[in-house]
């Protein structure tokens, strides 16, 4: 196998890996949509974001992650930004025009919470039942004093199994950020650092919305550490000397005009990594395979995969990359709304229409050596409020007055130092 560009594209390939597989499903009436029409959506949305994000070096995200992250803050969402929402994740949009709208839209609220539900239930592993660590976690980080709706923090709670921690955003917001940090770093065994920069979040922040996932799974079929051997790795900007894993045995396999797509099982075989392989090299044959890369092409190169013996040559590596903000990705793709102080409507998480998206956090983390692959990754959705209520807490000594309005005579003067007994 010549040892060409890699599409790194590992947890596009193990969301795929690990969901239902799209079957043909009436799309008529959205509100009772197939979950698999939403599974198959969301897969159209990482191809549509991965087509942003890439740029002349490697790449890794979550779609996952960020799509969890999002459909949480979808639910709450109402009118246009929610439709934008929709459209953008692959949800299925309610038709404006419907005398019952509210009542098809909120039908498909439900739908979509119940399928990340079901998701995260069929997803979440342990290595004594299933061969491979994967954990999900969701959180939602509110201002202590803001008013949520009940129905709201009820709804995304148990659908999403994501409570609510309250959180005083205006006294002490970096903190709060150091705790949503921390809760991150706790649930993907300290990969992910930092996922919240330091400034992020200010007194008018009034709700974080988190995702946290993390994997790690050995091969079915492990490399041998010895079989391991210096080799030169042709990349788009020059060539370096990597260890090459290498390893004969059963995958399935296939190839096409554009790329060779080798399967790789984890322990358990319900998980693998899938590499595309463009049989050009350089940049050309790259460019190629991405071009092709949509969800119809990818249900049917994985289709056509059949096992065979293969001589597989895998470089080892591992990526850790900084935190991304995905904001102006998310509007370029039509997610605009949301994004607006005076536009946005998330009348589904408050009465008080004053909440908006201001940043959307991503970072992910890779390791792949000859037993397996770890990887974590986390998001973050930050909302803000458009005009922030003052808050006048007295917990300190004040001056006080009593004054007559009419004639402005100053009644009373004092201050408060000290109280209690």
């Amino acid at each position: 196998m010549r040892h060409t560009a890699i599409a790194m594209l590992t947890f596009v390939a193990l969301s795929l890996a690990c969901v239902p597989s799209p079957g043909t499903t009436d799309e008529g009436d959205p509100a009772e949509v197939d979950s698999s029409v939403i599974v198959r959506g969301n897969t159209r949305f990482a191809l549509d974001l991965y087509e942003r994000l890439k740029a002349d070096g490697n790449l890794l995200f979550s779609p996952y992650s960020v799509s969890t992250a999002l459909a949480m803050t979808y639910v709450g969402a109402r009118g246009e930004t929610e439709r934008q929402m929709a459209d953008v994740l692959g949800f299925p949009v309610a038709d404006p025009a419907e005398e019952d709208q509210e009542e098809t839209a909120s039908a498909i609220r439900d739908r979509v919470a119940a399928t990340f539900a079901s998701l995260e239930d069929g997803l979440s592993a342990d290595p004594d039942t299933r061969g491979y660590s994967l954990h999900v976690a969701n959180s939602l980080w509110g201002h202590l004093d803001y008013p949520f709706l009940e129905s709201f923090i009820e709804f995304v709670g148990e659908r999403f199994d994501a409570p609510l921690t309250p959180v005083d955003f205006v006294r002490d917001a970096e903190g709060a950020r150091r705790r949503i940090n921390k809760w991150v770093e706790e649930r993907t065994e300290d990969k992910i650092i930092d996922l919240i920069p330091a400034g992020t979040l200010t007194p008018a922040t009034t709700l974080v919305l988190t995702n946290a996932i993390y994997f790690k799974g050995n091969w079915a079929s492990q490399f041998n550490v010895e079989a391991t051997r210096e080799a030169e790795f042709r990349g788009l900007h020059g060539t370096a000397t990597v260890p090459m894993m290498n390893r004969n045995g059963d995958y399935a396999y296939t190839e096409n005009e554009e790329a060779q797509i080798l399967e790789m099982p984890y322990e358990g075989e319900d998980l693998s990594m899938i590499v595309f392989l463009p049989k050009v090299e350089g940049a050309v044959g790259l460019e190629a395979l991405e071009r092709s890369l949509t969800v119809e092409n990818i249900d049917a190169w994985l289709a056509a995969l059949r096992k065979r013996e293969i001589s597989v040559s895998l470089p080892r590596f591992k990526m850790a990359g900084a935190t991304q903000e995905l904001r102006d990705h998310l509007k370029a793709l039509g997610m605009v709304r949301a994004f607006e102080s005076r536009a946005a409507d998330f009348t589904g998480m408050s009465e008080i229409r004053d909440l908006f998206v201001s940043n959307v956090l991503h970072k992910a983390y890779i390791e792949v050596n000859e037993e397996g692959t770890e990887a974590a990754a986390a998001t973050a959705v930050v909302m803000k409020r458009t005009a922030m209520s003052p808050v006048f807490r007295a917990d300190r000594p004040f001056v006080f007055m009593l004054r007559d309005g009419v004639t402005g005579s100053v009644l009373f003067l004092g201050r408060i130092t000290d109280l209690g007994e």
